[in-house]
């Protein structure tokens, strides 16, 4: 069959070599052309989003406006800014479209040189495929574009035997390695390529009498090439390793540095074929080129071997250097192919209606590939249709305005700086924003980080004459992240002035300039206002994220792979731990003035005998009285006792912060709902709202508060997982989560699944402590698993269904419990074991089969107010906060499920009314005792049922409140705090309903009035 598919070479004809193949079966030239210059162009033509590309613009408009300012890539650099600044971006995108079009035409042109036209247009389209891969608006892939001419021109013809090579190598090979050098330091691959090729010609001439001066005149040729490289401003510069492979070389040389080696053989690129399969396309190139020479054995050509050994060793160490082995290794599996079928016996002809299904056959693969081409199937994600634009990330865009308009404001003085935290952010915000004098100090920001000398590094900032520092949180470099949580940690200090989209200006108050004016009095981020006073672009969206239809991405651009919003909850986030290292501070100075206040206020009522033991006990609270080496007097321990509780009450970071940290998620998710990193965030934020803030304290006077964030967080956090299982952070917080819920086998599972997460995406790392606790916890964990499955399998022999999914859930298996009840059939656990099912399936992160299952059949067995509480809840889960909030109002508002028609009081006049008539006098002594006791018990009951009633719909206007906090929508839970707080009205002889979420209802609206007190931030 592989003979069928080659075709034979007219130049082998004219020479008398017998034909293995008719040539009619294959596509006409022209449709091959057209078909691979195409393909070539559509793999190439999506936007740029690259941060690379704003240093380049930017050393071009330098290279522009100071030519002494030169760069090694300064012809790169001064065109893409000559494109850019022509046509924009788009014009940038068109160019790299068109280059990678002419590679792959040259490609296929050169596959084709020794003959056929099928098999080198497959073997083609497989290499063009491996290259688009990587086709990048970047210097690089003009390298992949030199080194295809280079060996398109060193192939271009062959010498005459008798005649020698000359010393020089033709002009136009100089002129192009003349351009190159001073395009990318990838011309050290291209030098390397073309001394492979000579010497692989040197050793295929096989002239022992002519091999030393034939090396000499190769010697020389390479060395004029190399000339040529240098001919630049940066010289023998030029001639550097290029740094992705230094770094994947150096790595391998370090211990255990495998992991960082960016090679296609590691487990994370076979992990990317779940998202794109023809990513691995480089596999199927270079099993066929060893096939290929295995094959041609007999004709080996060194010219051939050893380009493309060297770039196959390089590509396997460093998977961005795929594309130079694809420019090579395509052709050469093409050449060795052809000449392998080449001479062979021709088979018989192929019948028509075969030759035409043939036919019909390639031109319907080549179409099939152009249409998944088109919206990027080929690709990695997203997936969307072919367009040429250059795409900044917005939050840089809105930093820039920001940054405009603070210089025309006089904000900072004419002479100041701004410290950026990496070279990258540095380079959009400077091409964004010429006018702001910024600078990238790797020393200041170590010094930064010296949290035990600050005064050294204000020093430093003073010298800089740094006035504010940009962070932001798409820096993937460690010292950055560190000092971007330092800043956040001193808000005194480093005010936060700007946050848009993880981008964060921080000004800097000087503690040296004294105590003139501040600056930056009313211009810092309001958090509390974002929180409570939120406008429309700070609210949740109301309903859940719809998803993207697979037919969407041939007309619809993707949604940006990395919202905005996703990065602003990243950055709020880090601000809510970074603030826990000061709250004891933060707790005392509201707790000492508040004491004095009391002290000042009750020193006049100290006249009294008890007004000593009361100036004591104030006195106490405001500075308790500790004895070294003893225990505290009870006093103090009561003081100490009110301080921790007080403490607790406010939690360590304010609750509105992850507010409107879970608010971002919320539309970075309806924004693009397979990003799995801001799935994450929103689990993080949910876990860290009932551990850091103060919904702790909510949470344990209203305890499904504390459920609802764990069926938050767990169904953000497997959702984050199943979008990226490589995950490694989620997966540890899953383990986590469900340990503290006490899902044992779940939380096994999922720290298994990180055990098993490569190094290099965060899995566990020889000598990391933390990684070994995590291990360590995890054979504990399994341990404890495997003895409680075997109890649980001699406990349930021969229970039924229902009750051996309340076994293994007593036992901690709830994913089996969970498993259990999905195999059988509702029938054989009945109302009881259905609503297990559904609570399990709510809170291991399945509210959408909640949802699909809870139909309105089903209210009828579940019982209207569970039926209802499962449906809010899977809603709250997904984010639909208006479905939610309609859920809620069936249960509490009046009419509803828990609140009858009648007022309380009628209820309560008619069971007094009754309680009175029965204690009416009787003729039997006897009787009238029995009746009257009978009449005080059914009273006693039916208050307390009324009072539990009442209480239940309090606290659950309560939830709603804090649900509608959550959501931005402040309207709506100011009034159901209102609404739970009238029921405990002070009537009825002074009495008042206490109901546990009452504190809550009032802290939730102290919050809200708080914020609406304070002034707006001044523009």
């Amino acid at each position: 069959m592989l003979s069928q598919l080659s075709v034979s070479s007219p130049r082998g004809e004219e020479q008398g070599r017998p034909s293995v193949a008719s040539s009619r079966s294959a596509p006409k030239l022209p449709f091959a052309l057209a078909f691979i210059g195409l393909f070539g162009v559509l793999l190439a033509s999506f936007p740029g989003r690259d941060g690379d590309i704003w240093r380049h613009l930017v050393a071009g408009r330098e290279f522009v406006s100071r030519p002494g300012t030169i760069g090694p890539a300064w012809l790169y650099d001064l065109v893409v800014y000559a494109v850019y600044s022509v046509a924009g971006g788009g014009a940038l995108v068109l160019v790299k479209a068109l280059a990678s079009g002419t590679i792959a035409l040259l490609i296929f042109q050169m596959s084709r040189a020794r003959g056929g036209r099928l098999l080198p247009l497959a073997i083609s389209g497989l290499a063009v495929l491996a290259l688009g891969s990587r086709v990048l608006l970047h210097p690089a892939t003009f390298s992949a574009f030199f080194l295809t001419v280079a060996v398109r021109l060193l192939f271009r013809a062959p010498r005459p035997a008798d005649r020698p090579r000359a010393r020089c190598p033709d002009w136009y090979l100089v002129a192009l390695f003349v351009v190159w050098g001073n395009v990318d330091q990838n011309v050290v691959i291209g030098l390397c390529v073309v001394a492979l090729i000579e010497f692989g010609r040197l050793l295929d001439a096989r002239s022992s009498g002519a091999f030393g001066s034939e090396l000499g005149r190769m010697v020389a040729r390479i060395a004029v090439l190399v000339v040529a490289a240098c001919a630049g401003p940066a010289h023998v510069h030029n001639l550097q390793v290029p740094a992705e492979l230094k770094r994947a070389l150096a790595a391998l040389h370090e211990e255990g540095g495998g992991g960082a080696v960016n090679s296609p053989f590691t487990r994370e690129f076979f992990a990317s074929f779940r998202e794109s399969p023809v990513v691995l396309s480089y596999f199927p190139l270079l099993g066929l080129g060893l096939v290929s020479f295995l094959l041609n054995r007999k004709a080996w050509h060194w010219a051939w071997v050893l380009p493309w050994i060297g770039l196959a060793l390089v590509s396997g160490i460093q998977v961005r250097l795929v594309p130079f082995f694809a420019v090579v290794a395509g052709p050469v599996t093409a050449w060795n192919f052809v000449t392998y079928f080449t001479g062979r016996e021709a088979p018989a002809l192929v019948r028509p209606r075969v030759r035409f299904a043939l036919r019909g056959l390639t031109v319907a693969l080549a179409v099939g590939f152009l249409v998944a081409a088109w919206p990027g199937w080929l690709q990695a994600p997203p997936f969307e249709p072919r367009r040429w634009a250059v795409e900044p990330p917005s939050a840089v865009l809105d930093g820039a305005a920001f940054l405009r308009r603070a210089h025309a404001s006089n904000l900072w003085p004419q002479e100041s700086r701004t410290l950026y935290l990496s070279s990258e952010t540095a380079s959009m915000l400077a091409w964004f924003c010429p006018e702001d004098r910024g600078l990238r100090d790797e020393d200041a920001v170590k010094e930064l980080l010296k949290t035990d000398v600050p005064e050294k590094a204000r020093q430093q900032l003073r010298a800089l004459g740094v006035s504010r520092v940009v962070a932001f949180v798409a820096e993937t470099d460690g010292s950055a992240r560190e000092a971007r949580a330092r800043l956040l940690a001193d808000p005194d200090e480093w005010p936060v002035l700007h946050l848009t989209g993880g981008l964060v200006v921080f000004g800097w108050r000087d503690p040296a300039r004294g105590r003139g004016a501040d600056p930056y009095e009313g211009r810092g981020v309001d958090f509390t206002g974002r929180a409570f006073r939120p406008g429309d672009e700070d609210r949740a969206p109301g309903a859940r994220p719809a998803g993207r239809r697979w037919w969407d991405a041939f007309w619809k651009p993707a949604p940006a792979s990395r919202p905005a919003g996703r990065d602003e909850a990243l950055v709020l986030l880090e601000k809510a731990e970074a603030m826990l290292g000061s709250a004891p501070q933060r707790h005392l100075s509201v707790w000492v003035p508040g004491q004095m206040g009391g002290l000042v206020g009750a020193a006049s009522g100290w006249s009294t005998p008890a007004g000593a033991l009361d100036a004591t006990i104030r006195g106490a609270f405001v500075r308790p009285p500790l004895v070294r080496n003893a225990p505290p007097p009870q006093v103090a321990q009561l003081a100490l006792g009110f301080e921790q509780r007080f403490e607790y009450d406010r939690g360590s970071a304010p609750v509105g912060i992850l507010y409107v940290a879970a608010r971002a998620a919320r539309r970075a998710v309806a924004e693009n709902p397979n990003d799995a990193t801001a799935y994450f965030a929103l689990g993080r934020i949910y876990a860290a709202l009932v551990r850091i803030t103060s919904e702790q304290s909510w949470a344990g006077r209203v305890p499904d508060l504390v459920r609802l964030r764990q069926i938050q967080a767990s169904a953000a956090l497997n959702r984050a997982v199943a979008l990226d299982p490589n995950l490694a952070e989620a997966h540890i917080a899953l383990g986590q989560l469900y340990l503290t819920i006490k899902y044992l086998d779940l939380a096994a599972a999922h720290l298994r699944a990180y055990r098993d997460v490569p190094a290099s995406r965060g899995g566990p790392k020889k000598g990391d402590r933390r990684a070994a606790e995590i291990l360590a916890e995890l054979d504990r964990l399994t341990k404890e698993v495997d003895e409680q499955t075997r109890a649980f399998a001699n406990e349930s022999a021969r229970s039924s269904v229902g009750d051996r999914a309340i076994m293994a859930d007593r036992r901690g298996l709830a994913g089996a419990a969970r498993d259990l009840l999905l195999k059988s059939d509702v029938s054989a656990f009945g109302t009881q074991g259905m609503e297990l099912e559904l609570n399990l399936l709510l809170r291991t992160g399945r509210p959408e089969d909640v949802l699909e299952w809870t139909t309105p059949e089903l209210e009828g067995s579940l019982g209207g107010f569970t039926y209802h509480w499962l449906r809010a809840q899977s809603h709250i889960a997904l984010g639909d906060y208006a479905a939610a909030d309609t859920e809620l109002g069936e249960i509490i508002e009046p009419g509803s499920l828990l609140v009858v028609p009648s007022p309380v009081g009628t209820e309560v006049a008619g069971v007094v009314g009754k309680a009175l008539l029965d204690a009416q006098p009787s003729t039997s002594f006897t009787s009238q005792v029995v009746m009257r006791a009978l009449s005080e018990f059914d009273l006693r009951t039916r208050m307390t049922q009324i009072g539990l009633k009442l209480s239940q719909v309090a606290d659950m206007s309560v939830l709603r409140g804090v649900i509608a906090l959550e959501a931005g929508t402040i309207d709506r839970a100011r009034d159901s705090f209102r609404a739970a707080l009238t029921y405990s009205p002070e009537r009825w002889a002074g009495g008042q309903l206490e109901f546990p979420g009452r504190w809550v209802a009032w802290a939730g609206l102290a919050l809200i009035e708080s914020a609406e007190a304070k002034p707006a931030r001044a523009p």
